[in-house]
């Protein structure tokens, strides 16, 4: 027997299906791999209503913790102690100054000096102290906590006659404020348009250059001390780089494979044109408080790459003749997206007005494994803030 015959007659006594209706077992397929998915969507249910329920009960817990604070602090009193002297004088009432200070929801006492009587001696009066209550219900900045701060004075009492008022020896003060707790709520919330420039960074890279376009929002944290040291911050941005590759670093960089199909290829050099992603990252940054106004930071930062479409110019040369021939392809977003992109910032911000702040950055930021996505970046940034 011939092996065409064979074949033949191996082939007919297979089943044709030539015309068979598939519409039920493909249905069947469609309904095992939804099957398949709702097995993983009820395992993944669970977990994520645990971390919710988690994330949930740690938000209350602070709120609860937040709530007693508020209360411990309306309950503490900052005392002022303030003596006075009158001169040779005979009056009903003397004039009275109020003393507010800086605080949280405090109740400021004082002790007061008041002439009850008009005693027979006019050179000798002798006085007597009562402790006054001052409600307080305005949030004030717990670091300008200071006697010479004096933000109200009220006089409510006449003179008898026309005399000068009595004179301030000394003030005093002593504060029961203790140090603050750490809390997920933040003290302050920043919004603000950012800029920039940067470009790629290393010895594989002949040229190259780029544009930076985003917002950031930034969680300001107190220290136990009430200051604003911490800072969380959320950045999501548009990167546009344009950079040149030699021919032995091309793989180096993740830069796709392409043969020239008129002859033997080598490439040249490869030109990354019009490569553009979005970034989303957070970062945490320390802050050095020079002063209010002007303050310094260094941070670190973790981001996530998403890649746009991208053209490169491949510049291919035959190795017999030394004929150059230039390929030019465009490439979509194929490539996963790169999640382990880490970075160093060093900067400053400055605000001139009580909400409004200006700021400048430099920073660098690369991963382990470079691919085209994520090339070391070297750049630096700017924008303008709002201060909630």
């Amino acid at each position: 027997m011939k092996e065409q015959d064979f074949d033949n007659l191996f082939g007919s006594k297979l089943p044709d299906f030539t015309g068979h209706d598939w519409r039920d077992l493909e249905g069947r397929l469609d309904r095992h791999d939804l099957q398949r998915k709702l097995v993983r969507l009820m395992w993944a249910l669970p977990m994520v209503g645990a971390v919710l329920l988690g994330l949930s009960a740690v938000l209350y817990h602070q709120l609860t913790q937040t709530q007693k604070q508020v209360k411990d602090l309306e309950s503490k009193l900052v005392t002022s102690h303030t003596t006075g002297t009158a001169g040779i004088v005979m009056r009903d009432s003397i004039r009275q100054k109020v003393f507010v200070y800086d605080t949280v929801y405090q109740n400021v006492v004082k002790k007061r000096t008041k002439y009850i009587t008009v005693p027979e001696n006019v050179y000798y009066q002798k006085p007597a102290e009562e402790q006054v209550i001052v409600e307080r219900n305005k949030f004030l900045d717990l670091n300008k906590l200071d006697v010479r701060n004096i933000l109200l004075n009220a006089s409510n009492g006449q003179y008898k006659y026309a005399i000068s008022p009595p004179k301030m020896d000394s003030a005093t003060e002593d504060s029961v404020i203790e140090q603050s707790k750490f809390s997920l709520i933040p003290k302050s919330v920043t919004i603000g348009l950012l800029a920039g420039y940067n470009q790629p960074s290393g010895s594989i890279f002949k040229s190259g250059d780029g544009s930076v376009l985003g917002f950031r929002t930034v969680l300001g944290y107190n220290n136990r001390k009430g200051m604003e040291r911490w800072g969380l911050v959320l950045d999501f941005q548009k990167n546009a780089l344009t950079f040149q590759s030699g021919p032995g670093d091309a793989e180096r960089v993740g830069i796709p494979h392409v043969n020239p199909p008129n002859f033997p290829p080598r490439l040249r050099q490869a030109q990354i044109k019009e490569f553009s992603s979005y970034q989303l990252g957070a970062g945490i940054r320390y802050n050095l408080l020079f002063s209010e106004k002007f303050r310094p930071y260094f941070g670190l930062s973790w981001a996530m790459q998403l890649p746009s479409k991208y053209v490169i110019d491949y510049q291919f040369e035959d190795v017999r003749d030394w004929h150059v021939e230039n390929i030019s392809k465009t490439f979509d977003s194929s490539l996963p997206a790169i999640t382990n992109i880490f970075g160093t910032n060093l900067g400053f911000n400055y605000q001139f007005s009580n909400h409004f702040s200006m700021g400048l950055e430099l920073y660098y930021q690369t991963q382990f494994t470079n691919f085209i996505q994520t090339p070391a970046l070297i750049g630096g940034k700017g924008g303008l803030s709002y201060r909630f």
